[in-house]
């Protein structure tokens, strides 16, 4: 046990002081230039696990204002790709890294061992920022983690960041994000909750909805281009229900059918073609039409989407293979199938394990064996790759 505690605070007295410069230093001047209002609430437990929605880059920064505590937090490894921001990471935070490759249970095991080492981790539990601005699926898992952690945990929302700065949108908006711990329960308390109570507790205290947010207590999120690369969510016209067909450009996303719509300063989006203004029931809209058509598909060779113009990457190891910088990518009903060089590579839909999208637009796919990160040389959406399949293996999105 004493190794263990070791290795898991390694770094962690380096990434102390250089938190404390930061607060010192930057805290102030970073509220102002990132609008951040807060009200902080000294986190006293010597041990805590902290879970928080996450629409931002500067989501760690606010948590860290909020609490006004250091935190090892999780940190995805595709930020981690180039050597440089690698050691950089590491030397000033100390992260914890999601190796996909070698699957959740290796970093399960490694947070409970932090925990239980006495260093504090933060932890976005929806797993990557929101791509439509409402909060996304939480496994019922981390209930069992904190449960596992023996410590305190801290739930925190944050307000204001998708608007901010959209997911896919290629410029940031000048706008508010707001910060509020909801809730510290100490570990005495959490034991006598059910597994059931933890996971409802924290799925209640970090929901947001941008866009209720925004209908309540409006604020302008202002930006040159506002709908600019809108597609990259945005995948399936309402008006005609194809798949791929929209682009933006300013104020204004057309489909080839002739839909047109346009957004405002506070995120909405108007048209007379569609019964919805905001992306979060547009993506509602867009998830049915898929499910409706990978039920008809499911399992055969039929032709669903594909994109050209692709960047396609084998990881082992953390390192990255170019396998073809002009490839292309299709999906069909029982497979997904990459196209570089003179190779064919063709996966059965079953065995991938994990898909996922990173970054704005960046194609994340895991099987036992292999993993592979696509990148595109165009504005295409990763996001409808990850529905359309996970709907092929009769998963929910």
């Amino acid at each position: 046990m004493q190794n263990n505690n070791s290795d898991a605070k390694k770094g962690v007295a380096r990434a102390k002081f250089f938190y404390s410069l930061a607060a010192t230093f930057l805290g102030i001047p970073l509220t102002l230039v990132r609008d951040f209002h807060y009200k902080p609430r000294l986190v006293k437990e010597e041990t805590f696990i902290m879970m928080s929605n996450h629409a931002d880059n500067y989501d760690p920064v606010y948590s860290v204002l909020l609490t006004g505590r250091h935190m090892r937090f999780v940190m995805s490894d595709h930020l981690t790709r180039k050597r440089f921001f690698r050691f950089l990471f590491s030397f000033l935070a100390s992260p914890i890294v999601y190796k996909r490759e070698k699957g959740s249970d290796v970093l399960y095991d490694e947070i409970v061992k932090n925990c239980q080492a006495g260093v504090s981790i933060g932890i976005y539990v929806e797993g990557g920022k929101s791509d439509n601005g409402e909060t996304g699926f939480i496994s019922r898992r981390n209930a069992q983690l904190v449960r596992d952690c023996g410590c305190a945990l801290v739930t925190c929302r944050l307000k204001g960041g998708y608007l901010k700065a959209p997911r896919w949108a290629d410029n940031k908006r000048k706008g508010p994000v707001f910060g509020e711990i909801v809730n510290i329960y100490t570990k005495a308390e959490l034991d006598i909750m059910s597994l059931e109570d933890i996971y409802n507790s924290i799925a209640s205290d970090i929901y947001v909805n941008a866009y209720e947010e925004q209908r309540k207590n409006p604020h302008r999120y202002v930006a040159d281009n506002p709908a600019q690369s809108a597609e990259i969510i945005l995948y399936v016209c309402p008006a005609c229900e194809q798949i791929g067909t929209l682009s933006t450009s300013g104020n204004k996303i057309r489909c080839d059918c002739g839909f047109s719509a346009e957004t405002d300063d506070y995120g909405f989006w108007h048209s007379d073609a569609m019964p919805f203004d905001d992306i979060v029931r547009w993506d509602k809209h867009q998830k049915a039409v898929m499910k409706k058509l990978t039920e008809t598909v499911r399992g055969t060779d039929c032709f669903l989407f594909g994109d050209d113009e692709q960047v396609i990457y084998a990881l082992k190891n953390g390192n990255r293979q170019l396998l073809g910088e002009n490839g292309k990518i299709r999906l069909y009903g029982d497979s997904f199938e990459m196209l570089y060089k003179n190779e064919r590579l063709s996966i059965p839909v079953g065995k991938i394990r994990r898909v996922s999208a990173a970054s704005k637009m960046n194609l994340l796919i895991v099987t036992d064996k292999e993993y592979y990160e696509i990148h595109s040389r165009r504005v295409r959406s990763a996001v409808k790759y990850r529905v359309a399949i996970r709907y092929l293996q009769g998963k929910e999105n």
